[in-house]
């Protein structure tokens, strides 16, 4: 038996550092489902996901702060089907709505964007 499937987001698969994230809004390419944009691009070594609230479109930080909370939760519970997939990019995820959405719909696009990055992945390995 192998080990389980571990569904935390942990330290190494965090994109932090301001240097990468702006050479992956420099060079990387983008896929949005509403309200979610993905900027992604390709590079050595693990999967790293980075999520972002613009503050001109959410002022309040109480309300960033969640729905930050909820895309790292979506990310992490629909990580499981597309990890396999997904080795070796970087993905920043940006909030785009107005006005706080409902988990539901952030999940789904989260959900959205995870399947075309890994299919988008799979065909250019193929």
């Amino acid at each position: 038996m192998g080990k389980p499937f571990n569904h935390a987001l942990l330290r190494g698969n965090r994109l932090k550092h301001k240097a990468l994230i702006d050479r992956l809004f420099e060079s990387g390419q983008w896929c949005k489902h509403h309200p979610v944009l993905a900027v992604y691009g390709e590079f050595d070594g693990a999967f790293q996901a980075g999520f972002s609230v613009p503050k001109r479109k959410i002022r309040s930080a109480v309300k960033r702060n969640r729905i930050k909370r909820k895309l790292r939760e979506a990310f992490r519970l629909h990580k499981k089907e597309w990890y396999a997939g997904l080795e070796g990019l970087r993905v920043m995820f940006v909030y785009l709505a107005h006005t706080e959405r409902e988990y539901t719909v952030i999940s789904e696009a989260i959900a959205r964007i995870l399947q075309t990055l890994a299919s988008e992945k799979g065909n250019q390995i193929n």
